[in-house]
């Protein structure tokens, strides 16, 4: 016995085998036709002469997938503008699935005497096809004894000069040259081109003709196409399903199409509900409005199972997911009472994501999460835009997200999304699954919590360092803003902080990228922040307040104390996390390797001490004085009595100095290590005397 599944597909369709002078007739009497859903005929020139040569020469083709009219009421019209149907307004008995682009060539070269359009570059050109009999007597050659001939567009002739008068019969005569539009139907044609050779006593010609008659002309009208039809039984989400299975290319039936060509049946335009009409917005254009610009061409596959979404969340139906074959069986009727509820959704999806600052195409929810998201608040019942409404929803979002419980797909998603709707609702507490996620900080450190916690800050009234502009209202608006490191990534390294570490989000913080390329660079805070002071006339808490906006402790910044920074803002952040994640939270060991160090002096201060050691010395200066002259100044005691720490203060302290002497004499090439270095840092650059603090 065969499997279910086998019986289960075997039982949608039966297999028959047709011959292709058949089909072409039922073609042109209007018996097979088309869904209005299928695309145009855009064959070129090369496509085309490979069917029509293999044809000839009696390869198989391929199958075609058809479906009875009555199995789903779909919209219809004929294959191509220039297959003229016998009947005056025929209602087909067929609809043609797949093989479209195969019938209409076929059709177009064997059952129809007018010139082929084959796509061209941009457009379009008309081309005659003729089987050569004289080469094909010689040669025996099929594929090479076709020719073609392209027509003039303007003159609606032959374009070659030799060939002008090619269609007309004594020309073709006189060349042997068969029109293949007449193959369906050629005795007329050669009882004249016999009569045509035998008045002129051309033996060669007329044997040439028999041999071409004999066979070629009967390898195309009995072709035989293997025919797969649809049972009366088959729903529209069966046939969708069989199209992807049996089409020859592997295409997916477009879900929208064919609801476009079902609905079109019971007079409704899905596609003007879609695009708009008559100057008014379709539902694409209301939604690129309502989000600011920033989904401008959403698609209706997008679009679909927010619809479905609402209309399982307003029934109360979990068992209803999104799957394409679901999203086919949705009515006329229930997508038009979705409509509204639907778009206010997105409406409120979208000033939601704008409160959680999540509204940028890197940040934006994924297309199944936005669409299951403007659903639930399309049908909340609620205040959409109150905290806890707002709180449950992003409750879910985050959670669910960091801890990839979702694939898009997932049939289990349409039923969490109906329990997330009730919760929202107020009729149920917290979802069990959701009670049951349990978010790792490693999940937070990966690059999906980074863009969350990074929302949160903007979210949260983060400010640029340099400008003091809000983040949120230029983050996602100007590309020119980002996420950037506080401690510059150069530093690290160069002070052998760990990657981990300083590539974090505890070490980030969104910035202008004119802040974090041309004052932050690769200095270290201390010194950068008293450049931004100077510059912007700040005072030392205004600064800090900036800091602090970013969740940045100022001390521990301005002393370039990158583990105190790390160890305050990974608390901070992750207490914001906290409160917005679901279910529970397990700390890592994040600090497992921080390497044991004494504290050091911030580059700020050793650089006015420096400049304090110059100014009272007249004589070229060493870097040995200097480092001692500090080390007199700054108190060590945490690492006094412990030869190994002293040893690395040491030589931390002598590579901070080296720096910071550095920093002062490459500000101009005139600048000394004297007095007149003093002058110039502190009268151009702001350095002031550490005495004057």
């Amino acid at each position: 016995m065969r499997p279910d599944s086998e019986q289960d597909i075997s039982r949608l369709y039966s297999t028959s085998y047709s011959y292709l002078h058949d089909i072409l007739s039922w073609m042109g009497q209007g018996k097979w036709m088309l869904p209005n859903f299928q695309r145009e005929w855009v064959w070129n020139e090369d496509q085309v002469r490979g069917l029509t040569e293999a044809v000839c020469v009696g390869q198989p083709i391929g199958g075609i997938m058809r479906i009875t009219r009555t199995s789903v009421d779909f919209e219809y019209r004929p294959f191509f503008d220039g297959v003229k149907v016998s009947n005056v307004d025929p209602v087909p008995e067929f609809l043609v699935m797949d093989g479209q682009q195969r019938l209409t060539t076929l059709f177009q070269v064997f059952g129809n005497t007018a010139p082929v359009r084959v796509h061209f570059r941009k457009g379009f050109r008309r081309i005659l096809f003729y089987f050569d009999i004289k080469h094909y007597g010689s040669s025996k050659d099929i594929a090479g004894s076709i020719r073609t001939v392209i027509v003039d567009s303007k003159t609606g002739k032959p374009a070659d000069e030799e060939l002008r008068d090619i269609q007309s019969e004594a020309t073709q005569f006189a060349r042997c040259w068969f029109p293949l539009g007449l193959t369906m139907d050629f005795e007329a044609w050669k009882v004249a081109y016999d009569s045509y050779w035998i008045s002129r006593s051309g033996s060669s010609e007329l044997g040439d003709a028999m041999q071409f008659f004999n066979k070629i002309p009967s390898l195309v009208k009995h072709a035989s196409i293997p025919i797969i039809t649809m049972l009366d039984h088959a729903t529209i989400g069966d046939i969708a399903v069989a199209y992807g299975n049996l089409n020859s290319k592997g295409t997916q039936l477009d879900a929208f199409e064919l609801l476009i060509a079902k609905y079109a049946a019971g007079n409704f335009d899905l596609r003007a509900d879609w695009f708009g009409i008559n100057g008014e917005p379709g539902v694409q254009k209301t939604i690129s409005e309502v989000s600011k610009g920033l989904i401008k061409d959403i698609q209706p596959t997008e679009y679909l199972p927010a619809v479905q979404h609402y209309l399982n969340i307003a029934r109360g139906t979990p068992s209803q997911g999104v799957s394409k074959k679901v999203l086919l069986e949705i009515k006329a009727a229930d997508y038009r009472e979705a409509a509204k509820p639907v778009l206010n959704g997105y409406k409120e999806a979208f000033a939601a994501l704008t409160s959680a600052s999540l509204l940028t195409p890197t940040y934006l929810p994924a297309a199944f999460y936005l669409s299951a998201m403007c659903a639930i608040l399309g049908d909340s019942g609620r205040d959409c835009a109150s905290a806890d409404v707002r709180g449950k929803l992003f409750k879910w979002y985050y959670g669910t997200t960091l801890v990839k419980k979702y694939r898009g797909g997932d049939p289990l998603f349409a039923g969490d999304v109906l329990k997330v709707a009730e919760w929202i609702r107020g009729n149920t507490t917290t979802p069990e699954f959701l009670a049951k996620i349990n978010v790792t900080e490693s999940l937070v450190l990966g690059a999906q919590g980074t863009k969350f916690a990074t929302s949160i800050l903007i979210s949260e009234g983060a400010r640029d360092f340099a400008t003091s502009a809000i983040i949120k209202d230029h983050f996602f608006s100007e590309s020119s803003f980002d996420v950037h490191h506080i401690f510059p990534k150069k530093w690290c390294k160069d002070e052998g902080i760990p990657e981990a570490l300083y590539n974090s989000i505890y070490n980030k913080t969104p910035l202008s990228s004119d802040t974090n390329q041309r004052v932050i660079s690769d200095r270290p805070p201390s010194i950068y922040l008293y450049e931004i002071e100077i510059a912007r006339r700040l005072s030392s808490a205004d600064m800090d307040n900036l800091l602090i906006s970013a969740r940045i402790d100022p001390s521990t910044i301005r002393n370039d104390d990158f583990y105190g920074l790390i160890r305050e803002r990974r608390s901070s952040i992750l207490t914001m996390m906290k409160a917005r994640l679901p279910g529970t939270f397990t700390d890592g060991d994040f600090f497992a390797s921080e390497p044991q160090h004494p504290r050091l002096p911030s580059y700020l201060w050793i650089c006015k001490e420096t400049l304090a050691f110059l100014f009272k010395t007249s004589a070229p200066a060493k870097l040995d004085d200097i480092v001692l002259h500090v080390l007199e100044r700054f108190s060590a005691s945490s690492c006094i009595g412990d030869s190994v720490l002293e040893d690395i203060f040491l030589e931390r302290l002598r590579k901070r100095v080296s720096w910071c002497l550095k920093y002062l004499t490459t500000r101009d090439k005139s600048v000394r290590l004297n007095k007149k270095a003093y002058t110039f840092v502190s009268g151009h650059q702001g350095m002031r005397h550490a005495d004057e603090e």
